[in-house]
């Protein structure tokens, strides 16, 4: 089976002259070719993306030598790889393959999954770095307290930079694909300050 997915940890300028670094999360499944249990359909997506990338070169992968391992010369190409990247993050985010992940919001062939920060992975990070902090310090360990306690007010603090919307009240996804960052579709309402304290309350 190909390898388990982690939260790849992005660092991010909060200004370009400000020396502040904000970390937030993104799935990264670290595999670059087609999954093992769709691999027919992975290898359809591939060529269907290559086509529609270059339009005058006829079916992506046609005519096309082939290596030792059988394995077409096109799908080392990185804009492949890539495609597979995203297909896989998808799959393992548990999202599948949702329309927040697809550039135009309907063909597996704009999969852009590593190039979205979630805002709800980020807001469960978030949570659980605060859970750990209150069970080291229930536990007496205070320097480990201290650290989770650190790293959840770091991560709430880009949340709010980069993710809140002040109009909408809720919380954007974050693209990657623009320096500034745009907003994806998907939203998570509330606050995960308010939804913390309405956890301690039961």
């Amino acid at each position: 089976s190909h390898s388990e997915p982690h939260e790849q940890q992005q660092q991010q300028q909060q200004k370009p002259s400000s020396s502040s670094v904000h970390v937030l999360s993104r799935y990264y499944a670290e595999w670059y070719k087609p999954r093992p249990e769709s691999y027919r359909e992975d290898m359809q997506t591939a060529r269907d993306c290559l086509h529609v990338k270059h339009p005058t070169s006829g079916h992506a992968g046609s005519g096309s030598q082939h290596q030792q391992d059988g394995v077409p010369d096109w799908a080392n190409r990185p804009s492949a790889r890539q495609l597979w990247l995203d297909i896989a993050s998808a799959a393992e985010s548990g999202w599948d393959f949702s329309s927040r992940w697809l550039g135009d919001g309907f063909n597996l062939h704009t999969m852009r999954t590593t190039q979205v920060v979630p805002a709800d992975l980020n807001a469960f990070l978030y949570m659980l770095a605060r859970d750990i902090a209150t069970i080291a310090h229930t536990l007496g360990h205070s320097l480990l307290a201290q650290e989770f306690e650190t790293l959840a007010l770091q991560r709430l603090a880009s949340l709010q930079e980069h993710m809140w919307s002040e109009h909408d009240g809720c919380w954007h996804d974050l693209l990657l694909l623009q320096p500034s960052g745009l907003r994806a579709g998907a939203s998570v309402a509330g606050d995960p300050q308010q939804q913390e304290q309405q956890q301690q309350q039961h």
